[in-house]
């Protein structure tokens, strides 16, 4: 390999210093290091190893150590935003990984060993809300023994899976999929159930061992614009549902949608598949602070839906059929209020959505237990009432994959909560890099009798990798529906065959991972690398002379120079 020799010559002259000296030693430390696309992970997924199985095929062990850590890896590796591509090493190289794109590819190439609960509890825990938070709780808790209810107002499973996310980014069929797996792990679904008024909250925690309160932010804000209370204006969350539901299946004339989340972005491009003539978006953001994925906005151009960023909503009038909006130009946001300009304009539509945000809809909790609309939460998601854990989007989450992360903090502090651990003590050793991410895998492989070593910590920076090991491979493009054929509500976002999953995952670095390439055993010029039957290599520190050729020529920094001192003896 280019460079190689020269490193090894340069090493071996200094080799001699290092032997009299004797004060630093090559140690194998990639148990200790993580990825940076894992640590920026919510759910924790362990993606240098789940993408290393895919390079090589092997789907249904990367499809496994996905379900390790989230139930949902078929439709994460849809809807995610994907933190972990923004954080890959490679992004500086050529290209990000597409990270997302193999979380998918491992759910539709692997084959799934079906789940198997643990020894069955006595104790059981109520979730209330079937959204990504609620049943991915549920799923961690009944993998561990637990017999877990849980309540949901809707008439069937899946939260925002279901009614808010559109049909061309998250299929019925896959959501569908998933709520059956769960009911066939033990989940006990009571639908169409609101709490707090089918049935007393007060009644779950008492009747429950704990409870999970996951309830989303199902209502959405009012638009607080004079006049929007005389023309047709709909808030962008209830059209999303209704359309999900079947109710409404068509959009006449024009559109004009307000806000520039996710929800606005959906429910553009949702009007404009409904039959909508034509749909512009207004926001108060300008175009590169605004809060949905870049990705979607960028989609949403390409579609034809007409962006205004920068733009506040002062008036609305009727007109006709329809309304008049007056706007005025934003100068910039302090604290979320826009500070205006004199610049003005006017829009005529037919109808307007909004999408400027959610709150809360548990009317059973007293207020004090919330603060600016979110309800508290200590770092394993439990309350003020100790039986009373909660997560999602009522917490602060954003996000499908945060809502997962927080779920399975919560599903930790239950455990913990129900068996009488200490689960702040637990979580140095669970907690991947400087976090929020956590490991439930490591969680169950903890033994009582564990000495408590950490959870990697160690981040692999892209300066630490060796580059000559690598060659260019540009990322590319993102598998896509094209836009003619964007006709209806087809997924836009294709699957990646299974060779082309396995190129992708061959452009994956696997910082400070160990894959056995055998750099370390090929280069060492005193032979003090040895082979271990399981395939990992271990050093003879009869034989090695710390000259640091094995770790300079391991491409991922799965190896590591220390201190003498710092050797385990």
């Amino acid at each position: 390999m280019k460079g190689a020799a020269e490193r090894v010559h340069t090493v071996g002259v200094l080799r001699m210093s290092f032997r009299d000296q004797r004060s630093v030693r090559p140690v194998y430390d990639f148990e200790a290091k993580t990825s940076p696309c894992r640590e920026a992970c919510p759910a924790g997924h362990d993606i240098a190893a789940a993408l290393h199985l895919a390079r090589e095929g092997r789907f249904d062990a990367a499809l496994a150590l996905f379900l390790a850590e989230s139930p949902f890896p078929s439709i994460t590796g849809r809807v995610c935003y994907h933190p972990c591509e923004a954080a890959c090493n490679r992004a500086s190289y050529d290209g990000a990984v597409h990270i997302n794109l193999l979380e998918r590819a491992a759910a539709e190439h692997g084959r799934r060993t079906p789940a198997a609960a643990a020894a069955r509890r006595g104790e059981r825990v109520a979730i209330i809300g079937a959204g990504p938070a609620g049943l991915t709780a549920a799923y961690h808790l009944l993998r561990w023994g637990y017999r877990v209810t849980v309540y949901e107002r809707h008439t069937a499973p899946g939260g925002m899976l279901r009614y808010g996310i559109p049909e061309y980014r998250l299929p019925a069929r896959i959501v569908e999929a998933e709520t059956e797996r769960l009911a066939a792990l033990g989940l006990e679904y009571r639908l169409g159930c609101r709490v707090g008024q089918d049935v007393a909250f007060q009644d779950l925690l008492v009747g429950y061992d704990a409870v999970f309160l996951a309830a989303g932010l199902a209502a959405a804000k009012k638009l607080p614009v004079p006049g929007v209370g005389d023309v047709p204006a709909k808030a962008g969350i209830d059209f999303l549902r209704r359309v999900r539901e079947g109710t409404l299946r068509r959009v006449e004339g024009s559109v004009l949608v307000i806000g520039g989340g996710d929800v606005a972005i959906d429910a553009a491009r949702t009007a404009a598949r409904l039959g909508a003539a034509d749909v512009q978006l207004y926001c108060l953001e300008d175009r590169q602070t605004m809060p949905a994925h870049p990705e979607e906005i960028s989609e949403a151009e390409r579609e034809g839906i007409g962006l205004h960023p920068a733009w506040a909503p002062i008036r609305f009038a009727p007109r006709a059929a329809g309304l008049l909006a007056e706007f005025r130009g934003v100068e910039r946001l302090e604290q979320g209020r826009p500070v205006l300009t004199e610049a003005a304009a006017a829009h005529t539509a037919d109808l307007c959505l909004y999408a400027i945000g959610q709150e809360a809809m548990a009317p059973f909790l007293p207020s004090e237990m919330f603060e600016n609309g979110r309800l508290l939460v200590n770092e394993l998601g439990q309350t003020r009432l100790p039986s009373l854990f909660a997560g999602g989007d009522l917490t602060g989450t954003y996000s499908v994959v945060q809502a997962i992360g927080s779920a399975k903090r919560a599903a930790l502090g239950i455990d913990c909560h129900l068996r009488g651990r200490d689960a702040r003590e637990l979580l140095p050793r669970l907690t991947i890099g400087a976090g929020p991410a956590l490991s439930l895998r490591r969680y169950e492989a903890l033994s009582p009798a564990s000495d408590g070593q950490p959870a990697p910590r160690s981040v692999t920076k892209f300066a630490a990798l060796n580059l000559d090991y690598f060659p260019r491979q540009p990322r590319g493009p993102r598998p896509q529906l094209s836009l003619a054929a964007r006709r209806g509500f087809s997924e836009v976002n294709l699957s990646l065959a299974e060779e082309a999953a396995r190129q992708e995952g061959r452009r994956c670095f696997n910082c400070g991972a160990c894959t056995v390439c055998g750099n370390c055993f090929t280069f060492c010029p005193d032979a003090a690398v040895l082979q271990l039957p399981g395939g990992y290599f271990t050093i003879d520190e009869e034989r090695c002379k710390g000259c640091g050729v094995c770790v300079e020529e391991c491409p991922r920094a799965a190896m590591s120079m220390v201190q003498e001192a710092e050797v385990a003896p």
